[in-house]
């Protein structure tokens, strides 16, 4: 099983989730992190966990629906 991402492991990932979501960028994100928690999570790592990790369709249909 490989590691999980950096993101995967944050204690704040449900708040990585929703400002994703809400369509902030990954950089924001990241910056965001940075400011509030002191936590660093690169802005690429966050992309990749966007593109790879969280389903952005099905959670918008959810809404949708």
């Amino acid at each position: 099983m490989p590691p999980r991402s950096a993101v995967e492991r944050s204690e704040h990932r449900d708040e990585i989730d929703d400002l994703l979501l809400e369509g902030k960028s990954p950089r924001f994100v990241s910056a965001w992190l940075e400011n509030t928690y002191n936590e660093h999570i690169s802005h690429t790592a966050i992309n990749n966990y966007r593109k790879n990790k969280l389903n952005v369709t099905e959670e918008a249909a959810k809404v949708y629906h």
